[in-house]
Formats: structure tokens, C-alpha cells, sequence
């Protein structure tokens, strides 16, 4: 019997990912990987974001957002 579902590789997702990430200017390409965790795993808050980047909490969501 022919099952219906539809099965998504993973290793095939994160290459995209990284693709689409890597088209991203500099400073949004690593404010999305720090708030998803891409790189380590642990995503961090926009609040521990900011500092890293001498900017506001709502700055990082607009870049979050434009990326």
C-alpha cells in the first residue's frame, strides 16, 4: 500500500537554509543565526542580541524582520 505522506530530508533543509542565509547581508545573516541558534543550537532573545550589535532591542527585530 502506497502511503500518502510526504517525508522531508533534513540534511536537505538545513542546505537550503544556508543557502537562502548566505545571500543575507552580513549583519542580518548573523542576527538571524544568533536568534535561531543556526550555529550552536541555543537561540538567544532579542534582548541578548542587541548588545552585540550596539543596537536596541527594536532595531534587531527590524532586521530580524527585513531578513
Amino acid at each position: 500500500m502506497k502511503s500518502d505522506c510526504l517525508f522531508l530530508d533534513p540534511s536537505r533543509v538545513v542546505w537550503h537554509e544556508k543557502s537562502a542565509i548566505d545571500t543575507l547581508p552580513p549583519r542580518e545573516r548573523e542576527v538571524l543565526k544568533m536568534r535561531f541558534g543556526l550555529e550552536d543550537g541555543w537561540p538567544l532573545t532579542v534582548n541578548e542580541v542587541s548588545p552585540y550589535f550596539n543596537c536596541s532591542e527594536s532595531q534587531i527585530v527590524q532586521i530580524e524582520t527585513r531578513a
